[in-house]
């Protein structure tokens, strides 16, 4: 099993302009590099970058490195893992609007609109969640 991925983090890569842009951004976003399997399947995806948006409270750097069906293990079963493969093949932007998983961490079956898109080496996600119908619909905007 091997990443496909640059190395370790260099310096440069810490000071990537559009990795500090993405750490702006309101929206969770993260970015995974594949785990390729011996034979040369896609076995899962690793986090090599993760906006605060993203990280839930938890400090990004306990997350990174880590396999996303290990974090979220619905995301083959959602279709999730499914859509970054065809992203990382295909070189084309998916959209799963009213997707639901845990990854969007919103209340319980609540969808959530879903981006993905192909970044270098790697799968760009991104997402929010859907405000809810009755609610303030200032809510939608934090």
């Amino acid at each position: 099993t091997s990443i496909r991925t640059r190395g370790a983090v260099r310096p440069a890569e810490r000071s990537d302009p559009v990795l500090a842009l993405l750490d702006l951004l309101w929206q969770p976003i993260l970015l995974c590099d594949m785990v390729i399997g011996r034979d040369r399947t896609v076995e899962d995806l690793v986090l090599r970058h993760l906006n605060p948006a993203a990280s839930r409270g938890a400090q990004p750097r306990d997350l990174i490195g880590r396999r996303l069906i290990e974090l979220f293990p619905d995301t083959l079963v959602s279709g999730l893992f499914g859509a970054c493969l065809q992203v990382w093949e295909t070189g084309a932007q998916v959209d799963l609007a009213g997707h639901v998983s845990r990854l969007t961490d919103g209340p319980a079956g609540e969808p959530a609109d879903v981006r993905l898109t192909r970044y270098r080496d790697g799968v760009l996600i991104t997402w929010q969640n859907r405000p809810d119908p009755n609610g303030d619909p200032d809510e939608a905007i934090a």
